[in-house]
């Protein structure tokens, strides 16, 4: 499955490429003068952003409930405020929010959900980011974050409902997103980006785990000056 997602978006950066290119060509050739498409030479001091995608995430394993936190995808929110510091470069502050479904392995004889638990739980990320690229038409664009993510609110059927009612673990978060813009005006954007992030869990000498768990997200977004 995730295969297949990486492969659409690819598919989809492509034909973003081809469609809009030719749109790009001719707001640049329209903008000799002042009516050149709404642009102006300079940029908004402000900037906010709404994203909605799709995310994935590989197994966390955590100590504290001798257990492995196996998710699958589901669909992600994003909302971003940032600030213009030097031309097309902001930085600001970003928070991701997904309701994801997984299935809880306990890793010892004494843990819950031995017997695999089904499972919903919730992971939000917030933290700072630095945004790179813009200008008129077509541009690539690049985000990083660093950050915390936060696992919670889970939802578990079977013997593991009562240990995880109240489990909150809060794991340090960074991200690396290459995408593609598209400049509508001088203050509103369209973009498309995949995120590829890591979180650093704690560990224990008695478990077989990856400290560091790698998380997905395909989005699209609208972002506007203000």
């Amino acid at each position: 499955m995730r295969g297949r997602v990486l492969v659409g978006l690819a598919m989809a950066l492509a034909a973003g490429v081809f469609v809009t290119a030719p749109l790009s060509a001719q707001g640049r050739r329209g903008r000799g003068g002042a009516r050149g498409g709404g642009f102006t030479r300079d940029e908004p001091k402000w900037w906010g952003s709404v994203w909605g995608g799709y995310q994935w995430s590989n197994p966390v394993g955590d100590p504290a409930t001798s257990s492995v936190w196996d998710y699958d995808a589901n669909w992600a929110l994003r909302f971003a405020a940032e600030r213009t510091v030097a031309p097309n470069t902001t930085i600001g502050v970003a928070y991701s929010y997904s309701r994801l479904p997984l299935t809880i392995r306990g890793s010892t004889t004494a843990s819950e959900c031995r017997i695999p638990c089904s499972a919903d739980g919730t992971i939000a990320s917030y933290g700072l980011m630095l945004h790179s690229g813009g200008g008129p038409g077509l541009h690539l664009v690049y985000e990083g974050f660093l950050g915390a993510m936060q696992f919670s609110n889970f939802t578990v059927a079977g013997d593991g409902a009562t240990r995880y009612a109240t489990l909150k673990n809060t794991d340090l978060a960074w991200m690396l997103s290459p995408g593609i813009g598209y400049s509508l005006s001088r203050d509103f954007q369209l973009l498309m980006m995949l995120d590829v992030g890591n979180s650093v869990h704690e560990k224990a000498s008695d478990l077989f785990q990856r400290r560091t768990t790698r998380h997905y997200t395909t989005r699209v977004g609208v972002r506007v000056g203000l």
